[in-house]
């Protein structure tokens, strides 16, 4: 119960301050007191407004007695300490919110382009990021190709190196038939090769070797043609 009696206090003081105003507003205002409502009932009439027996007094009694008009007027100005003349006027104020609802619907209009622009870039940033997938994933793809095509490459080097020296090998294994022994005999054998292989044969032997069994070939035409085959041929490789 305690709780609610200071909140009891503050209604009372406020009611009384409440009050204090309205009646202080009345006497300022200059409205007969027993004519203004809420104040009237608290107020007996005074004696000069008070019915009388004689006629005459009763018209001036008839005569005082406020009409509703009158008594709004005066209630009225009592209510106007508490009111505040507006800015505008009706049709200002009807302007106003017509600009209003104008700007709203602009502004209603706006918000729906941004939100379609929004759903437009949305769609713009969802296409670039698949396109960056595809994109990513062809690198991949020509990473792998690229790795494949190098792998096969040493490969083919690495097979060609190793038929470049087993054919180099055996003209060298060749080349022992033709060292030592009867330089003309060797010379009818050689004319056996075609001039390009005997070439290669003559680069595995030493050049005294090689321009001995040269010069044992005939005719001459045919040894132009082994001396020129072994001008052209690569020179051995170094052991």
């Amino acid at each position: 119960m305690n709780r609610f009696i200071p909140k009891i206090m503050y209604g009372l003081i406020g009611l009384t301050l409440f009050a204090g105003s309205y009646v202080g507003i009345a006497l300022v205002s200059g409205a007969p007191l027993h004519q203004v409502a809420g104040i009237s009932m608290f107020v007996s009439t005074p004696e000069g407004a008070a019915e009388s027996g004689d006629g005459s007094n009763m018209a001036d009694v008839e005569g005082a007695v406020p009409t509703p008009s009158e008594l709004i007027e005066a209630n009225v100005g009592l209510l106007g300490a508490y009111m505040i003349e507006s800015p505008f006027s009706g049709s200002e104020l009807r302007n106003l919110v017509g600009e209003l609802k104008e700007q709203v619907r602009e502004q209603t209009i706006e918000r729906e382009r941004l939100r379609m622009r929004n759903l437009e870039l949305d769609e713009w940033e969802q296409a670039l990021r698949e396109r960056q997938a595809e994109l990513a994933e062809l690198r991949t793809k020509l990473e792998d190709l690229e790795g494949a095509v190098d792998l096969r490459m040493s490969e083919l080097i690495r097979d060609e190196s190793a038929r470049d020296e087993k054919e180099l090998q055996g003209w060298k294994d060749l080349a022992k038939l033709y060292t030592g022994g009867d330089a003309a005999v060797n010379a009818k054998m050689l004319t056996e090769e075609s001039p390009k292989d005997a070439a290669k044969i003559l680069r595995q032997l030493t050049d005294a070797d090689a321009g001995e069994i040269l010069r044992l070939i005939t005719p001459n035409s045919v040894r132009k043609e082994y001396s020129d085959a072994y001008r052209d041929a690569e020179p051995a490789a170094p052991e």
